[in-house]
């Protein structure tokens, strides 16, 4: 693109170049690295490691939010249903993913507690809301 504006007499002249690349939704996603939560009610043992359905919540180039998930191996005491993930591996294709490592965080406003999310009596001990479940 090509454009001149005058200013007070004068001409400035600006080149602006645009180059925008489309990653085909056909394909397998690119990327090694993926962002999202365990959905609830996916997270199953296997042979040999861990299986589940990860929910994209980062703008992903993948057509389909849901990314199926294979771990080899055991997972962190930080990973279980509806707690927020990364996985690092390659994907296969736009709905499947090879981890070899799956980390839990905290993504939201300081909690000091957040490790133990997935063992519910531990956390509401940490967090002293041990009657708030019942």
């Amino acid at each position: 693109m090509l454009s001149l504006i005058p200013l007070r007499g004068l001409a400035a002249l600006f080149i602006v170049t645009v180059v925008s690349v489309a990653w085909p939704r056909s394909r397998g996603c690119p990327d090694d690295w993926q962002l999202g939560y365990v959905q609830r009610g996916s997270l199953r043992a296997v042979d040999g490691g861990y299986t589940f359905t990860l929910v994209r919540t980062l703008g992903s180039r993948c057509a389909d939010p849901l990314l199926d998930v294979f771990l080899a191996g055991g997972l962190s005491d930080t990973v279980c249903e509806g707690v927020e993930v990364v996985v690092e591996g390659r994907g296969l294709s736009h709905r499947t993913f090879e981890a070899e490592h799956v980390h839990g965080f905290n993504n939201g406003p300081y909690d000091g507690c957040w490790q133990l999310r997935c063992d519910r009596d531990a956390y509401a001990r940490c967090r002293g809301d041990e009657h708030r479940f019942e």
